[in-house]
């Protein structure tokens, strides 16, 4: 099994959230993970909005959340 991981923010938004909630570091970056086992690739990410479910966050980061796991499902899905 072949496996890479690629770490991926939007440094914009980042330091917005960081400066409201530093424990956020504890889920930056998101990661994006490539991997290949028996001829087959896959793609996989943890959701932002999943990460985020440990913390308690004004619902506005939550929406950060959201726009940031709808970004990275159309990399996946650009990328598949």
């Amino acid at each position: 099994m072949r496996c890479a991981v690629f770490e991926v923010c939007n440094a914009s938004l980042a330091a917005q959230m960081l400066v409201r909630d530093p424990t956020i570091s504890l889920a930056l970056p998101c990661r994006i993970a490539v991997f290949q086992s028996a001829g087959q690739t896959g793609l996989g990410m943890i959701a932002p909005t999943t990460l985020l479910a440990g913390f308690e966050t004004a619902p506005d980061m939550q929406e950060t959340a959201v726009d940031v796991e709808r970004t990275l499902q159309q990399i996946l899905i650009d990328t598949a």
